[in-house]
C-alpha cells in the first residue's frame, strides 16, 4: 500500500513539473525558446524539446500565425484551427556532420492542449539548416551544450 502512495505521488509530481523555456532567439515570424531540462545528448547527436511562438508585436509574426492557421484547418477544422498559440518540435541535431532534424512537430493552444500533431512521414529527414536562420542558431546552441 506504500508502495502504491509513493507512486502515486512520484507520478503526480513528473506531471506537474514546470517546464522552463528558455528564450534562444528570435526572427520577424516567431520567437524560439528550448527546455534545457528535456535536452538529451548522445554521441554526436542533440535531442531535445523547442517552442516556437509566432510574434504578435511585428506584422510579419501576425501574417505568420494567419498562415500557420489557415494551413491546420484542413486538418482540424477552423475553430480548432483558431486557437493555435505556438508549436513545439523534438528536433535532433547531429553536430559532427552538421544536420538537423524534426521527430514531431505539435501545434498547441494557450493552455497547452495538443490541437494537431504532424505526422512523422510528413517531417522528412535529416538536412542542414540555412545559413544564417534561426534553425542554424538552435544548432549552434544545442551543439554548444554537448
Amino acid at each position: 500500500m506504500k508502495r502504491a502512495i509513493l507512486f502515486a505521488a512520484l507520478l503526480c509530481l513528473a506531471f506537474t513539473q514546470k517546464v522552463e523555456w528558455r528564450l534562444v532567439g528570435q526572427g520577424k515570424t516567431e520567437k524560439f525558446y528550448v527546455d534545457d531540462q528535456r535536452t538529451e545528448h548522445d554521441g554526436r547527436v542533440v535531442r531535445r524539446w523547442e517552442r516556437q511562438v509566432p510574434r504578435d508585436d511585428t506584422p510579419e509574426g501576425k501574417e505568420f500565425l494567419k498562415g500557420q492557421v489557415a494551413g491546420l484547418v484542413k486538418d482540424v477544422g477552423e475553430e480548432k484551427a483558431a486557437a493555435l498559440a505556438y508549436t513545439t518540435s523534438e528536433s535532433e541535431y547531429d553536430c559532427e556532420k552538421g544536420l538537423a532534424r524534426f521527430l514531431q512537430v505539435r501545434y498547441l493552444d494557450s493552455e497547452g492542449r495538443i490541437i494537431y500533431e504532424t505526422p512523422a512521414k510528413k517531417l522528412g529527414g535529416w538536412k542542414p539548416p540555412p545559413a544564417g536562420s534561426v534553425s542554424e542558431a538552435l544548432m549552434r546552441d544545442a551543439c554548444e551544450m554537448q
